[in-house]
């Protein structure tokens, strides 16, 4: 039947890239996008106190591929009495669910969706699966079989969508003498390609995280979705945060190279303080430690100050290989937005033996999140660890699951499982009280006793857990609520080395330290934090989306064309702290959720490269751009102009191929900062000759 159909189409004008969409004005409802406002920042740029400074400028930021090692995969099969069981690669099971029962014309309760562990996902699974999954599904329900689709990885990374690419234009006013912000004013375009899928939330979350970690006392942000004719993009490690840092430390770089002053010292002097309010209204407070202790104790174990000068000695040198160093700040939001997705449910059940089996509604990707809700299941109930086994994810057993997202699984599904365990002991308290008092030769051996006695006395030994977050929700209509549960605070520490001749950045130390709360599991988050940085590395440095303009058919469709960090690219040293001593009020066991914040550390490393680049005599009056456009080439060229020796004659047409002109330090594009680096091109990492990425050698 496919074979019989015959096609009839003709190609239409098509829009492929951001910028074009922006200029047609291609966006998608409502086309007024969304706006957060504090303070009255119109007002501060039409009457600018005496002594300010304003900065003007534009920051993109690219499409990158989330290259999970198991591609999107579903099956289905036919169960009993009509019911159709599915088990996908997914982090969403309850939407697979919900769409597949709609594919089918059948109620929620004719679908069972699991997921067992999962080989990656970053994002790239909650929602682009499911064209597949009900294809499977209804496959499945008309031939009364079992049918199976997993896709190529050139299917899937043509297919499945991307990091929403970003461009911003922003307006900030500056006060010249404390380099301290006074007003900023941001309009915010996204790529959603040709559907919405988490185009707005992804939005909704880069504006409400563009101050990072600056108060800005007048703030005003509006943006709005475009559509082109390319794949959807959609949801990806961070959510919008990393594009929205991307624009906020351009401006912190052009505002120290403005003034004068070091980078590290404008960033602190515009940092939180207590009782000063974000935004969108969340009052910082003495949960927020980031000025308090993580800032100053990162500068003090970095030994920043010295290896800064130590690097500037070194440059001074004028040899082949030039040295950076850099300090990022870091506030990251925990929690969905979206009042009704932060809860979740668990079900506990102790066997006779006394070993336990738990269900929950997370999705283990390979984040540790298994590990850390059968910790939080074994504190509960003080047994072993050894004595919880964690089953696959169901709806069957956990219905109306949320998203496991926003670094908040841990969080919503510890909290769960703690809930299920203390209704369980609640029962056995009763039977203990009724127990003649022994002694026993371990705590185990008690446990294992007493569920016994409880079994024989008829006790239920199951039970089912909930929880949620109350209070979280923000209303974009009334500018009003809370859109995070928390905050998780946290500093980076990175020194580069580049080779001027060729290009090649080496990542010789890293600094990190995260307030974690009491983490859950301190191993597993040490490896979430390593592992996200290195991620981070590829989005601000590495990876490179390169499309025909022509068709639009994707060219970097596989690994041998696109390429993404490997242990080879680990830093030389990489030193993860997390901050001893402290404890977060919102959540299980003073935890805090630990999956996405590190990524965007990684930002340090292209602000180090930065200042590496910016000490070539030949670059050294390009202003700095922390642009990060979809285009250049796949090898990079970030110090080509810094090799041939080229200046400011060069920078003048060097983006001439994407239509670009960078100007000065008020222009139109770019920016400028102490760290330096003329972007063009793809702007990573800058350069004499306004090249692209940073050419990094394996």
């Amino acid at each position: 039947a496919a074979a019989a159909v015959r096609v009839t189409y003709r190609p239409l004008p098509s829009v492929l890239s951001l910028s074009e969409a922006v200029e047609a004005e291609n966006f998608h409802p409502p086309y007024s996008g969304l706006l957060t406002e504090y303070g009255n920042a119109p007002q501060m740029f039409r009457s600018p106190p005496d002594g300010a400074l304003l900065i003007e400028g534009c920051v993109s930021t690219p499409r990158t591929e989330h290259f999970y090692l198991e591609t999107q995969s579903a099956r289905a099969a036919p169960g009993d009495n009509g019911v159709i069981e599915i088990d996908s690669a997914t982090q969403n099971p309850t939407r697979v669910q919900l769409e597949v029962a709609r594919a089918l014309g059948v109620p929620m309760h004719r679908v069972v969706s699991r997921a067992s562990k999962v080989g990656g996902a970053f994002g790239g699974k909650e929602s682009r699966n499911l064209g597949m999954c009900c294809a499977v599904a209804v496959a499945a329900a008309a031939a009364r079989r079992p049918v199976r689709m997993v896709l190529s990885r050139r299917e899937d990374m043509s297919t499945s969508g991307q990091r929403h690419p970003f461009l911003f234009r922003y307006k900030c006013l500056v006060e010249a003498a404390s380099a301290r912000l006074l007003a900023l004013d941001i309009e915010a375009f996204s790529d959603t390609g040709f559907s919405l899928d988490y185009a707005w939330p992804v939005m909704e979350i880069a504006l409400t995280h563009l101050d990072n970690a600056y108060f800005v006392p007048n703030f005003r942000a509006r943006g709005r979705v475009c559509k082109t004719n390319t794949p959807t993009n959609t949801a990806f490690r961070g959510f919008g945060r990393p594009q929205a840092l991307a624009c906020i430390e351009t401006i912190m770089e052009r505002v120290a190279h403005l003034t004068g002053l070091p980078s590290h010292v404008v960033r602190e002097r515009n940092m939180y303080r207590k009782n000063q309010r974000t935004p969108t209204g969340m009052p910082i407070n003495d949960d927020f430690k980031l000025l308090s202790r993580v800032w100053p104790q990162l500068l003090q174990t970095s030994d920043y100050e010295k290896r800064l000068h130590n690097a500037h000695a070194f440059n001074a040198l004028k040899g082949r290989y030039r040295r950076g160093l850099a300090l990022l700040p870091l506030k990251h939001g925990i929690g969905f937005a979206t009042a009704h997705l932060n809860q979740a449910a668990a079900l506990v059940s102790v066997q006779s033996d006394g070993s336990v089996q738990l269900s929950h509604g997370g999705v283990e990707m390979g984040q540790g999140l298994d590990s850390k809700v059968a910790w939080a299941v074994s504190q509960a109930l003080s047994t072993p660890p050894r004595l919880v086994h964690v089953l696959p994810t169901s709806t069957a057993r956990c219905a109306n699951t949320s998203p496991t997202a926003c670094s908040s699984g841990s969080d919503l599904n510890s909290a769960a499982a703690a809930d299920a365990c203390h209704r369980i002991l609640r029962r056995l308290e009763r039977v203990k009280a009724n127990m003649a008092p022994r002694s026993y030769a371990s705590r185990e051996e008690e446990w294992c006793h007493l569920v016994e006695c409880a079994y024989l006395k008829k006790v239920q030994l199951s039970a089912s857990g909930f929880h949620a977050h109350e209070g979280v929700g923000f209303d974009w209509a009334t500018q009003t609520g809370r859109p995070f549960m928390y905050f998780v605070t946290a500093a980076a520490c990175c020194e580069v080395e580049l080779d001027v001749l060729t290009g090649a950045v080496s990542f010789e130390r890293v600094d990190m330290l995260l307030d974690l709360g009491r983490s859950l599991q301190p191993l597993v988050d040490r490896g979430q934090v390593e592992g996200a940085f290195l991620q981070g590395l590829g989005y601000y440095l590495m990876e490179d989306m390169r499309w025909d303009t022509s068709s639009g058919a994707l060219i970097t469709d596989s690994p041998s064309t696109y390429k993404i960090p490997s242990a080879a690219d680990t830093p030389l040293e990489l030193r993860v702290d997390i901050l001893s001593d402290s404890f977060n009020p919102h959540a299980i066991l003073g935890s805090r959720g630990v999956g996405e914040p590190p990524l965007m550390l990684a930002a340090s490393a292209f602000l180090a490269t930065q200042m590496a680049i910016q000490s070539v005599d030949a670059c050294q009056r390009i202003p700095c751009a922390f642009d990060l456009p979809d285009v250049g080439p796949p090898e990079g060229r970030c110090a080509e102009g810094a090799k041939h020796g080229e200046g400011r004659e060069a920078q003048a047409h060097a983006d001439e191929r994407v239509g670009k002109e960078y100007a000065t330090a008020n222009g139109k594009y770019g920016g400028g900062g102490n760290g330096g680096g003329g972007g063009g091109g793809r702007g990573r990492g800058g350069g004499g000759g306004g090249g692209g990425g940073v050419r990094h050698h394996l």
